[in-house]
């Protein structure tokens, strides 16, 4: 089965020093101070969880495709953090693509593993028809492009995609004031 989740972007940071000098400076002394070179001891920022925008709280076509589209923001932060913990929040029990995404996911960190590329950014989301009156239910069509992907140092789980372009189907539904996801798969 062809891993559906994408995985995460590593990002590189590149300082460029530079310097200038004046021929009117005055002559350097003979026992220059010693210069101390510093190292910055703050972290490097990690990725931060993306916020649920206020139109995917809404319960309309409008907020279900902005739901949808927000599960993937969610599905790219679990993919570069490593905390699928969100991602879960927001499938119901039915999702076996979720489930089985979340899983793949968890065992790549579990092996401490990592997960090079695989963003995915909406081209185009859509609503085909409209639920019937009273349905809290829709189905959301996205066309999504994906980078390429690396798994490594998960052992067996290590592997390549090319990436491209996918059509996902996803059945989102209202649930009181939250949508779930109930279901999605990869149209080829």
């Amino acid at each position: 089965m062809r891993p559906t989740i994408a995985a995460a972007v590593a990002t590189f940071a590149l300082l460029t020093l530079t310097g200038c000098s004046h021929t009117d400076d005055p002559p350097a002394s003979a026992d220059p101070a010693p210069t101390v070179a510093r190292t910055s001891t703050s972290p490097h920022p990690g990725p931060t969880e993306p916020t649920m925008p206020p139109a995917a709280q809404q319960q309309t076509k409008a907020g279900a495709i902005a739901f949808a589209k927000y599960y993937w923001t969610v599905v790219d932060y679990a993919q570069k953090s490593g905390d699928t913990s969100r991602l879960k929040t927001l499938a119901t029990p039915r999702c076996r693509a979720c489930a089985a995404g979340t899983r793949w996911l968890d065992r790549i960190f579990s092996r401490n593993g990592s997960v090079i590329g695989g963003e995915r950014s909406v081209i185009r989301s859509w609503v085909p028809m409209s639920p019937q009156a009273g349905a809290s239910d829709y189905l959301v069509v996205l066309r999504l492009r994906t980078t390429r992907q690396t798994i490594s140092h998960a052992g067996a789980l290590n592997k390549h995609y090319a990436g491209g372009t996918e059509l996902v189907n996803m059945s989102v539904r209202h649930y009181g004031t939250d949508w779930k996801v109930d279901s999605w798969d990869l149209q080829q």
